[in-house]
């Protein structure tokens, strides 16, 4: 554990752009809120309970969806941590005798440091999550990462974990999107720190989705994952960037980019499509 420990900061360190994620044993600021009360060993993010969080799950209506989608037998695990900040949650169904994951999340508490603005910003980061229904007859191909499809339940993940951030006290909800497709779902919502990727993010939009089809998120995401997305005619790969949702409208205007800037920097930049 403590392994994966250093290796997620020190690669976390070497990637990111505009901001460093720090732990909680790094004591970058002392802030009087919730979100440095003692940590308890065995509760999800040292705070809520198995049952808690069940409560947290049906109030975010997970549990009507997956009713909805056919799954009855339903049970949680947390697994132990030897980490202080990170926590996984996994949420097991019966699927013909075997069990498979309804949904996995991996979170961390940490401090965000905005290179912008030169300031710690407590967080909730979420590292990975997956949401999958065993059950689905859908026949749309899978998207890059995906073992079975989607079970649309991102607006119910975004509940979830706002609901948790704000009892936290957490400033920022984080996370480091793997996929293009995972970007572009959450990016109503999320927004890129690094004023750089901000922009490229909007000029990726602007040119591989014509400004707002959804249905294209899935085949551009794949093109990432195939190399054929060019920048200014140049090979392009997915970046590891950070995105993050901040409540407070005051703090969110100082640390995002301007439209007005974002829209005159994205000029800069063209999209296109390896063709053979």
């Amino acid at each position: 554990m403590l392994k994966l420990f250093q290796e997620r900061y020190e690669q976390l360190s070497s990637s990111l752009s505009g901001v460093d994620l720090l732990p909680l044993n790094e004591k970058a600021l002392l802030y009087s809120t919730d979100f440095l009360r003692p940590w308890q060993d065995g509760l999800f993010l040292g705070r809520w309970t198995s049952k808690a969080i069940v409560q947290l799950l049906e109030a975010t209506k997970f549990f009507e969806r997956w009713r909805e989608q056919g799954h009855h037998q339903i049970w949680l695990d947390i697994p132990k941590s030897d980490i202080i900040g990170r926590s996984e949650l996994l949420v097991w169904t019966d699927s013909g005798g075997f069990s498979e994951i309804l949904m996995h999340a991996v979170v961390w508490l940490e401090y965000c440091f905005v290179h912008q603005n030169q300031r710690h910003f407590p967080s909730l980061c979420v590292e990975k999550l997956r949401l999958q229904n065993p059950l689905s007859n859908s026949t749309k191909a899978l998207l890059p990462g995906q073992n079975y499809p989607s079970a649309g339940l991102s607006q119910n993940a975004f509940a979830l974990f706002r609901t948790m951030s704000s009892i936290l006290g957490a400033q920022m909800l984080c996370g480091i999107p793997q996929y293009f497709h995972t970007a572009a779902i959450f990016s109503k919502a999320f927004s890129f720190i690094d004023p750089d990727m901000y922009v490229l993010f909007k000029a990726m939009k602007r040119d591989l989705l014509k400004n707002g089809d959804s249905a294209k998120i899935a085949e551009v995401s794949h093109l990432f994952e195939t190399r054929r997305i060019l920048r200014n005619k140049i090979p392009y790969l997915w970046p590891t960037e950070l995105q993050a949702y901040v409540e407070d409208s005051t703090l969110r205007e100082q640390i995002l980019l301007s439209e007005e800037s974002s829209n005159l920097f994205s000029s800069l930049y063209n999209f296109s499509v390896l063709t053979y």
